[in-house]
């Protein structure tokens, strides 16, 4: 996987504090701009859920991309989980549904960052 602007600017490593205010600033630009700005939306994604799931363990992907695919997505999935019949229960309800309901499925048991800022 190409660094993606995450990782380029290094926001994997800032402290909490920092994310917050960062988080506020962005939430200003997104509403100053009359267009989807997707560098802006994928930071936002991606310190929001830095937020809302510590504890749970993250997954990087490209939605519009090969790691998109949902069972290139579930094998890292997968990976992160650690857990069998956890995984094993989520693919089970996974089956049943669309893309989309697999993408909250997975949320709920993942921080899911979406690089391209779709999900």
């Amino acid at each position: 996987m190409t660094d993606s602007i995450i990782e380029r600017l290094g926001l994997t490593k800032i402290s909490d504090e920092t994310a917050k205010r960062l988080l506020d600033a962005l939430y200003k630009v997104e509403d100053e701009q009359d267009y989807l700005n997707e560098s802006v939306t994928t930071l936002v994604s991606y310190l929001h859920s830095r937020q809302a799931n510590e504890g749970k363990p993250t997954v990087y992907f490209e939605s519009r991309h090969e790691s998109g695919n949902i069972f290139a997505l579930l094998g890292k999935v997968n990976s992160a989980l650690h857990d069998k019949q956890e995984f094993d229960a989520l693919w089970s309800q996974i089956q049943k549904g669309s893309y989309e309901q697999a993408i909250v499925l997975i949320k709920e048991k993942v921080t899911l960052i979406d690089l391209d800022g779709i999900y």
